[in-house]
């Protein structure tokens, strides 16, 4: 940002762009906390706020392919800081005919300077030491060719295919000083019997204190994960790292699991070893009966979700919202039954942890059947009207 606020309540950010052959293609993103305009070659590109009541800063594309020119190009900015101290990220690339490419971003080759001043130039940007201001849109928008990212083998954020050798062995490291072990502890599926740690170091794994067996397999770990019929089970990972993979570098791609049936108790997926599952979940339970029931209805108490029921495989209903009730005395039998329930969530858990967005807020991520679930068993009371 400028190194002062001008009078006027503007600032002017110049930066000039050598272009060394004509243009195939170019983009830019901007992300700018204030309303700006956005100028090329002395052409408007953008005039972001003074149009939009429901503008808020946020990261924008713009296609320069028709205003990029070989030779010397000037980016100019004009923002307003109308609120306290705000900042300005921009990434931006020209790619050429023959093959190569300009990069230019927010560095200390812009220029600041009020809007109001006559004198051309200006003095250096001033580098911001931290975020001064949270921008709204995908963060991905801002990565125009691959770039060096802290994760190993980022590509599967953004649907790339890993690089080729040699630099698919490369990482982000600060520095090369050898880190210490790296640990992680956390909740696992229900039903969970394998999972895959893809990291390249030394793996150990406890599953709820007890030692897991571990096999070094393509591209990682591969742990056992014993007491299938426990209803919560807890797992601690210990990762020998090398310099650039600590904390959630430590693993290049997300842990996966193979599946099986497991037990669960009521109560919220995010609890319960899957914090940031969308998708159904069956429940089931046996119940055996001496003699057939003339009434018995099913109450799941509280659900986040949609529940469908299904005994002995006969469809019992759907339902949407309260009450989770089911009449079950067309499906019951004597003698054994199997009691399905199937509940589907919604996408809150996934886009709070998985794909995180800000857009979740308290209790998006809970879902699930909470209870009390009981089975009313009762003689069905007839009520006639009869007119006088």
């Amino acid at each position: 940002w400028s190194n002062a606020a001008p009078a006027s309540g503007q600032t002017e950010f110049t930066k000039s762009v050598d272009i060394p052959g004509e243009v195939a293609s170019a983009g830019m993103v901007v992300a700018l906390g204030d309303l700006h305009q956005i100028f090329v070659n002395d052409q408007l590109i953008a005039d972001q706020g003074n149009f939009d009541p429901y503008f808020t800063s946020r990261a924008e594309h713009y296609d320069l392919s028709s205003v990029l020119q070989p030779g010397e190009n000037i980016i100019k900015v004009v923002a307003r800081d109308s609120s306290g101290p705000t900042g300005m990220q921009l990434d931006g690339c020209a790619w050429l005919k023959d093959g190569g490419s300009v990069v230019f971003v927010s560095d200390t080759g812009f220029l600041s300077r009020a809007s109001d001043q006559t004198a051309a130039g200006g003095e250096t940007a001033r580098i911001l030491p931290g975020p001064s201001h949270g921008y709204m849109g995908d963060p991905a928008l801002l990565m125009l060719q691959p770039r060096p990212h802290p994760l190993p083998l980022a590509g599967w954020l953004v649907n790339q295919a890993p690089p080729p050798a040699p630099f698919d062995a490369l990482v982000f490291a600060a520095d090369t000083v050898q880190p210490p072990a790296q640990w992680f502890r956390f909740k696992l599926p229900p039903g969970a019997t394998e999972m895959t740690l893809p990291t390249r170091g030394a793996v150990q794994a406890w599953v709820n204190g007890t030692p897991a067996q571990t096999a070094q397999v393509e591209g990682g770990w591969r742990v056992h994960l014993a007491e299938q019929d426990a209803p919560a089970r807890t797992a601690a990972v210990r990762v020998e790292v090398s310099a650039g993979s600590t904390a959630g570098a430590a693993f290049d791609t997300p842990i996966t699991f193979a599946m099986g049936e497991g037990m669960i108790p009521v109560g919220s997926w995010d609890e319960l070893g899957l914090p940031h599952y969308s998708g159904g979940l069956v429940y089931k339970a046996d119940l055996s009966l001496d003699k057939a029931l003339p009434y018995a209805l099913l109450d799941l108490g509280h659900v986040r979700g949609t529940a469908e029921v299904k005994v002995n495989g006969k469809a019992c209903g759907v339902r949407l919202w309260h009450p989770y009730q089911f009449d079950l005395s067309q499906a019951l039998q004597t003698g054994n039954n199997t009691i399905e329930i199937r509940v589907f969530n919604t996408l809150g858990p996934h886009f709070a942890e998985g794909h995180p967005s800000q857009h979740v807020y308290k209790n998006h991520t809970k879902s699930g059947i909470f209870g009390p679930i009981a089975l009313r068993m009762t003689t069905p009371t007839e009520f006639k009207l009869e007119a006088e």
